[in-house]
């Protein structure tokens, strides 16, 4: 999915990134939640590394540590979600 954002849209600010990233990724990596809830750190970690990578996509923000990002796109981690 990340994939998809990254080859069909050349310019990525911020705002274009958080409406993409909540409208296509984000329900991926929730379908089914209430079947499979990660319980194991390795899948809670697995899960956090796709949004993680996700938010380097955007130029001029590589530089920004993941917690800052999150801020910039104003999304919760996923652990938050989750709850």
């Amino acid at each position: 999915m990340i994939g998809l954002i990254r080859r069909s849209f050349v310019y990525r600010d911020t705002e274009k990134f958080t409406r993409l990233f909540k409208t296509i990724v984000r329900p991926h990596l929730g379908y089914a939640n209430p079947v499979w809830v990660p319980r194991r750190k390795k899948d809670i970690i697995a899960l956090e590394n796709v949004q993680r990578r996700a938010t380097k996509f955007v130029p001029g923000l590589r530089d920004l540590n993941y917690p800052d990002k999150l801020k910039r796109f104003n999304l919760p981690i996923l652990v938050y979600r989750r709850a």
